[in-house]
């Protein structure tokens, strides 16, 4: 465990600039309101508030120590993976049956080893939520297993587990699905007699935590709240179905295929050896019922699936783990060694593949052309192809300290995760089109009713805004894609209107260029 968080660790220093696109977003997101921006007042996104809040942590540490605020976030995460790796190890120290035992360093190894496999996609809330999910879950697992009203743990860290888990699950609507699939398959089996382990520590901690969440939007001011509730959220309610995809490519692809094989094999074996652990049945509903969320969300993106390809890496070790347990009893009979020689060897075999690939990366980054923070007023070098974008080529060339651009987008790309990598201030309060995309889709789609026709009056208010916030902030850089955004735009007159202080410089990548002229 240690060497894999160290490897993270390390890979942050050598990529101090690597982040994808939607955490780049959050992580702009927290930046503002970490300088007092008020969200949906100040920025506009239709994501849940919680991961903004959660991401003033690495904005913080980067206002304080002046490191980029991308490599905070990594720094973040990590701190993150080693929580949810160390609180998961102790649990298992705290199982009566001993035979668990020899499935912690399997289940820790799954757990931490699945964020090998993300890098662009780390940190994603699929990612958190399953880091801080899974002290949760086996805390449960212990609470359902105990005798009638033992602690299971001291409260005081029964308290912390149980509310880190419930930020967890609040990250998103849907992660509840398989949280309280979990929780009724224990239920099933142990009957109502032991329906108090609903009102346990940590179940309580949880449920305060969704809570005081719930409850924090009626202390927020009044224009963020109604912003939210009673724009941007009906709006999204009716048009997040355009971005719907086909139900083959929600699993046909390769590396969706694949995940899709891993949790059908590593369910199906985790059934045939559902005697050896009380784990396994519990880790295969997680697994099988994650599929549910993204089912639901019907977009086909890898990330939403992250939760299954979790699942399905734990049940992975575990069940490799208890064959290398049982060669570990065929040693002892052959070798008269320990049966548990083997398991232990796990951390060694995995400690090597993680200087491995630490060195492979190092190998790579010194090949790539290096990119220098003395851009965003840093010091040393990245790899170019951290912040590889057709985009980088104009900041380079234009762009001075304290001047803001604007990415104007049918989505979180291009404009992120190249603006925070650069720690570009926003142009707009507005940091992505996705608005009008929306608004466009409810036109076309959705009946003129009472309800549309006051959010199809929205689109007027929105290009309005960018309008005052160009004439305010003066971006030095303003991308506007060709197709769809300037067809959303063009009945509103948009460059005419709010472009005659710049010159077109550029097509590149279905994007207009356009640069401020200087009046200086």
């Amino acid at each position: 465990m240690a060497a894999l968080v160290v490897h993270q660790v390390y890979g942050a220093l050598i990529h101090p600039l690597r982040i994808g696109w939607d955490p780049a977003l959050h992580l702009q997101c927290a930046h503002l309101i970490t300088l007092g921006k008020v969200p949906y007042v100040d920025m506009f996104d239709v994501n849940p508030p919680l991961i903004w809040y959660l991401d003033t942590i690495p904005a913080f540490l980067h206002n304080f120590s002046g490191i980029p605020i991308t490599q905070a976030f990594s720094f973040f995460l990590t701190l993150i993976i080693a929580y949810s790796a160390s609180m998961s190890l102790y649990l298992f120290t705290r199982v009566k049956a001993r035979e668990e035992l020899i499935f912690a360093i399997p289940f820790v190894v799954g757990l931490v080893l699945f964020n090998f496999f993300l890098r662009f996609d780390f940190g994603q809330r699929e990612d958190i939520f399953v880091l801080l999910y899974m002290p949760f879950f086996l805390l449960r697992w212990l609470r359902w297993q105990s005798g009638e009203g033992e602690e299971v743990v001291v409260k005081p860290l029964a308290i912390i587990v149980g509310l880190l888990g419930g930020i967890g699950i609040c990250l998103k609507p849907y992660f509840l699905i398989p949280a309280l699939c979990v929780e009724l398959y224990w239920l099933s089996q142990a009957g109502f007699r032991r329906f108090k382990c609903f009102i346990s520590t940590e179940a309580l901690s949880a449920v305060a935590a969704a809570v005081l969440y719930l409850l924090h939007f009626l202390a927020v001011p009044a224009q963020m709240r109604e912003n939210y509730f009673g724009y941007l959220v009906p709006a999204f309610a009716l048009g997040y179905n355009f971005w719907d995809t086909a139900l083959s490519n929600m699993f046909s692809p390769p590396d969706k295929r694949n995940v899709f094989f891993l949790m059908v094999a590593a369910s199906v074996t985790a059934l045939a050896l559902r005697r050896k652990s009380s784990l396994f049945i519990p880790m295969v509903i997680f697994t099988l019922s994650s599929n549910i969320p993204y089912l639901l969300q019907f977009k086909g993106w890898a990330y939403h699936n992250q939760p299954v390809f979790a699942g399905a890496c734990i049940l992975g070790y575990m069940v490799a783990g208890y064959l290398v347990y049982l060669a570990g009893c065929y040693i002892k009979e052959v070798c008269r060694l320990p049966a548990a020689v083997l398991i232990y060897s796990i951390p060694v075999f995995i400690s090597g593949f993680a200087l491995y690939d630490a060195i492979k990366d190092t190998e790579k980054v010194k090949a790539d052309r290096q990119f220098s923070l003395e851009l965003i007023g840093g010091q040393g070098r990245t790899p170019v192809s951290d912040v590889d974008s057709p985009f980088l080529s104009y900041f380079e060339k234009y762009f001075r300290k304290g001047d803001t651009a604007i990415f104007m987008s049918n989505g979180v790309t291009p404009g992120y995760p190249l603006l925070t990598q650069l720690s570009v201030p926003p142009g707009s309060r507005h940091l992505h089109c996705v608005i009008l995309s929306v608004l466009h889709y409810i036109r076309e789609i959705d009946p003129q009713t009472e309800k549309t026709r006051a959010l199809l009056e929205h689109a007027q208010e929105v290009v309005d805004q960018y309008g005052e916030d160009i004439k305010a902030r003066k971006p030095r850089l303003i991308f506007v894609q060709i197709s769809p955004v300037e067809t959303y735009l063009s009945p509103f007159n948009f460059e005419g209107e709010y472009l005659s202080d710049y010159d077109k410089i550029d097509e590149i990548a279905n994007f207009k260029v356009f640069l401020r002229k200087r009046h200086d």
